[in-house]
């Protein structure tokens, strides 16, 4: 065997591993690959949950103050669209959360513009005549703002379709809420994209009343009288800077053509007619309640100079218990009582209670009134209407209160007992309502102006001479 050939070297065989074994070995070579992208998944995780916390946020930091109604609803539904798909990680969720952003620009931009004419529309009717020009006057007042209001908090569109990807779809409405027979994208409503949610309402500047006309001369006239002027002196000056003035603006010529147009216009001179109209709401005596009189001089001070009154068919259409008590004649006459020395107010019908509130566009003080079924007033002066048997009290809010004095019902009663009470401490029983709704006593007691004509004589009779102007004796 020396010579022969060497045997070549086998290796001992290694025992081979178990399945379990092997597992365990591959499992240990990957751990350093799985940690990593756990790592990596955890880093999107948190990625993704803070920019859905953010997103969530910005979602809930959205102001809707002084939106319309509609808009407000339709956003709080893509709000709720966009909370969803977040927080079930919706493919669609960018897409809604960009719908949500350009609608909200949308709805807050129109909030915007139409605001201001809103506060505009508020600043002509709280402050009378800061809208006014010469040609033209406001005439908006509560209940037309009102309505403007619900035309605004409409949206512009009549039903509509919030979509999955946070768009909008709706019905067209036009201006005044009338159907199109159209529809689309919200964003492009004409009933939203249109201007003038809160359009001015003016009138023609040709209904200055005589008594408007007068109202600017009446500080001129209590000067005067407190410089001991004479009463004819201060018709004459008066009447001669309203002549001029009518002939200067155009206004007044208008409004006198516009209430005269009845009239001959070649037999009755329009200028002078509305003049002496005028004339009659001034004031020239010195009154016993500017010089400190007695109750007795004051109550005399309120029938010697009372004014003209008048009410309309229109007026008394808003009140269905008057509305058919004018007659053949468009207006009725009455008399005008001012009574400065009522000091006590008087507990009326709030015509704002039941009201809609409105907890974004109303103050407190404004939700408050809303909720009260009665207001506190203190009345300025007293209408009376005798022909019709209707008191109007003037004043306060709102400004007329009409109580019909002749068959009154329970809370008219209560009213009216409210009132005499207060002119029995104002005037120590010296005036009473009965004086003021007697029409033939309260004829025979007139203002400087009417008495020159209603205590002119008839031919071949001597006028009774009144030593008891209040028929108290």
């Amino acid at each position: 065997m020396a010579n022969g050939s060497v045997p070549a070297y086998v290796a001992p065989l290694q025992p081979s591993k178990t399945f379990s074994e092997a597992i365990t070995q591959g499992t240990q070579n990957l751990g350093p690959l799985m940690a990593a992208a756990a790592r990596n998944n955890l880093a999107r995780e948190n990625a993704r949950r803070r920019q859905r916390d953010q997103n969530l946020n910005q979602i809930q930091g959205y102001n809707t103050g002084g939106w319309s109604q509609k808009h407000r609803q339709i956003f709080a539904e893509q709000k709720d669209l966009a909370v969803n798909a977040i927080l079930e990680g919706s493919p669609m969720a960018n897409t809604i959360l960009d719908n949500l952003s350009v609608h909200y620009d949308f709805f807050n931009n129109h909030a915007k513009d139409v605001g201001a004419d809103r506060e505009d529309y508020v600043k002509g009717i709280e402050q009378i005549g800061s809208l006014d020009t010469e040609e033209s006057k406001f005439t908006g007042d509560a209940l037309q703002i009102l309505q403007h209001d619900r035309e605004y908090d409409a949206g512009g569109i009549d039903t509509y379709t919030v979509n999955p990807d946070g768009s909008v779809s709706a019905v067209y409405v036009g201006a005044g809420g009338e159907a199109l027979g159209e529809s689309g994208d919200i964003l492009g409503a004409p009933g939203i994209n249109r201007q003038g949610y809160y359009t001015r309402d003016f009138g023609p500047q040709d209904n200055v009343t005589p008594e408007e006309f007068a109202a600017l001369y009446r500080a001129t006239a209590n000067d005067l009288v407190n410089s001991n002027v004479e009463p004819e002196e201060i018709v004459r000056r008066i009447k001669a800077d309203m002549l001029d003035r009518y002939d200067t603006s155009k206004v007044y010529s208008a409004s006198a053509n516009n209430f005269y147009s009845d009239l001959e216009g070649g037999v009755i001179d329009f200028k002078n007619k509305y003049v002496d109209e005028a004339l009659k709401y001034i004031g020239t005596e010195r009154l016993a309640s500017r010089a400190g009189g007695s109750a007795k001089q004051l109550s005399v001070d309120v029938i010697e100079n009372r004014t003209r009154a008048e009410i309309t068919q229109e007026e008394l259409q808003k009140y269905e218990k008057f509305a058919d008590r004018v007659g053949p004649t468009p207006d009725a006459i009455g008399h005008n009582y001012v009574m400065k020395q009522l000091r006590k107010e008087l507990v009326l019908p709030n015509p704002l209670y039941g009201q809609e509130i409105n907890p974004y566009r109303d103050s407190e003080a404004i939700k408050k009134l809303k909720d009260s079924p009665s207001i506190k007033e203190k009345i300025t002066s007293v209408q009376v209407f005798p022909g019709l048997g209707i008191l109007a009290l003037k004043g306060g809010m709102k400004d007329d209160y009409l109580i019909d004095f002749e068959q009154p019902n329970e809370q008219e009663q209560d009213i009216l007992e409210q009132l005499r009470q207060a002119m029995n401490d104002a005037y120590e029983g010296e005036l009473t309502l009965q004086t003021l709704f007697d029409p033939d006593r309260a004829i025979r007691n007139v203002s400087y102006f009417e008495g020159q004509a209603e205590q002119q004589p008839a031919a071949g009779t001597q006028a009774p001479v009144n030593n008891d102007p209040l028929g108290i004796r």
